[in-house]
């Protein structure tokens, strides 16, 4: 794996370091990269879920590393294209955002 993917996925809380078994190198095909790995990475660097989940999360993410900031990045692919994410943005403010002021 990229030393600094394998640096950031070893030092956030929660995330155990990659097997020796999933390393890839930088640049590979994302098609290569194994189910189990990819999760890990979503999981760490990814927010996906239910509005209480994603509130959850970004709170958690404040508490332990000051995070103020994220970018909304939705999912697409070659096949899709990328839109602007004006829908993603509309229901983080719609039922994730007002979850976030409570807190």
């Amino acid at each position: 794996m990229g030393s600094q993917l394998a640096h950031q996925l070893g030092h956030l809380p929660g995330v155990l370091a990659p097997h020796a078994s999933e390393e890839i190198a930088v640049g590979t095909d994302p098609s290569v990269i194994s189910d189990h790995l990819a999760e890990r990475i979503c999981d760490a660097f990814g927010l996906f879920g239910e509005p209480k989940h994603c509130a959850e999360r970004l709170m958690r993410a404040y508490e332990e590393a000051g995070i103020k900031h994220v970018f909304l990045f939705p999912a697409h692919d070659m096949k899709t294209g990328y839109e602007p994410p004006h829908a993603e943005v509309e229901v983080f403010g719609e039922r994730i955002g007002p979850r976030l002021a409570c807190s």
